[in-house]
């Protein structure tokens, strides 16, 4: 849940198709309206205008939808109110367990580009960070690197972020559903399960040292 000193991305209508994330962080909560400052200085903002909050909780990328209740400015940047509308949800809908691949030689293909780091992998999913520009429905050929296999299919862009340093954060869903379609599904599952396999030796290793 939202909490004061919360660091979160605001998603506003009409930024297009691509998902265009502004920086803020709550600095404030009073009778379920939180207040929140924004990073950028000429983002207008009106009361009433709705919005999707995403933030991390426990490690997950949640979403929640909320609406500007009042505006105000505290120096350069916009203040703003903010009322949650409903509980969160997981910020990408893959709808299974993504565990976080922290081995930097863990890369894919993506669509025209090499080498990009492979951020989470679920059995029906994953995300990259990739300079490569798509939008949410893009379907595009994928190819993972793992333990000198190639796993190669299509991948669904779910979501998109951009980042700072003006690259994106691509969640993906993965398009192929039969094996004769391509070998993604079994890379993605061999992969998450040996993640899961390493988390366990390590829980395993952590309980032991207590």
């Amino acid at each position: 849940m939202l909490r004061v000193d919360s660091n979160i991305l605001i998603q506003f209508p009409g930024d297009g198709d691509r998902r265009v994330l502004h920086k803020a962080k709550i600095i404030a909560l009073r009778e379920q309206t939180y207040t929140a400052e924004l990073e950028e200085q000429a983002l207008p903002i009106e009361a009433g205008r709705p919005a999707l909050v995403f933030y991390s909780e426990a490690g997950r990328f949640m979403q929640q939808s909320a609406v500007v209740t009042a505006t105000m400015q505290a120096g350069s940047r916009p203040v703003f109110g903010l009322e949650v509308t409903d509980e969160p949800t997981p910020g990408e809908s893959r709808q299974c367990f993504r565990i976080a691949t922290i081995i930097p030689e863990r890369t894919a293909h993506f669509g025209a580009e090499d080498n990009c780091p492979i951020l989470d992998v679920s059995v029906t999913g994953f995300a990259i960070v990739s300079t490569e520009v798509y939008i949410a429905g893009n379907t595009v050929p994928v190819t993972l690197n793992y333990e000198d296999e190639i796993f190669t299919g299509r991948a669904r862009v779910q979501s998109v972020v951009q980042l700072d340093d003006g690259r994106f954060r691509y969640g993906l869903w993965c398009a192929d559903e039969r094996p004769d379609t391509g070998t993604l599904p079994e890379g993605l599952q061999k992969i998450t399960m040996a993640m899961q396999r390493e988390q366990l030796r390590r829980v395993s290793g952590n309980s032991g040292q207590g």
